[in-house]
């Protein structure tokens, strides 16, 4: 019976013990200060940039399918279900994500392009600020 109780205390302890939250800091996580200072880390964001195109937008064969029902080459009828409220500029809440990635593609392009400044002037910086214009167009 003695040794019951020490055992119930002892477990009692390392139970309580066991419940603390423990916050470490990651030193390898990169932050907006450590990131954007070369031209490499302008050259990483815009290629999470192009990222998107094959995550969400022409890889999910989403933009193809608005597209095309949009222009006079496809048709689009109440049968084919939120696509036709997609094509018709009809706004759901639950049809967000037909444009998600699209605004996840400017905010990665605007990141490049807010960023270029401070990083430096020269040729491949101008060209990496032109492409993530261009993405920004395109989205």
């Amino acid at each position: 019976m003695k040794n019951l109780g020490q055992y119930i205390i002892i477990s009692s302890l390392v139970i309580l013990a066991s419940c603390m939250e423990l916050d470490q800091f990651n030193p390898n996580t990169p932050t907006v200060e450590s990131f954007w200072k070369t031209e490499a880390d302008l050259y990483t964001g815009l290629m999470g940039a192009y990222a998107m195109l094959q995550d969400n937008y022409y890889g999910g064969g989403r933009i193809n399918s608005v597209c095309l029902t949009m222009s006079d080459m496809g048709t689009v009828t109440r049968k084919s279900g939120e696509l036709y409220n997609v094509a018709r500029f009809i706004e759901e809440p639950w049809e967000f994500y037909w444009w998600e990635g699209s605004y996840k593609l400017i905010s990665r392009a605007y990141q490049v392009i807010d960023r270029s400044g401070a990083i430096g002037d020269n040729e491949n910086i101008r060209a990496m600020v032109g492409e993530a214009q261009f993405l920004v167009a395109l989205a």
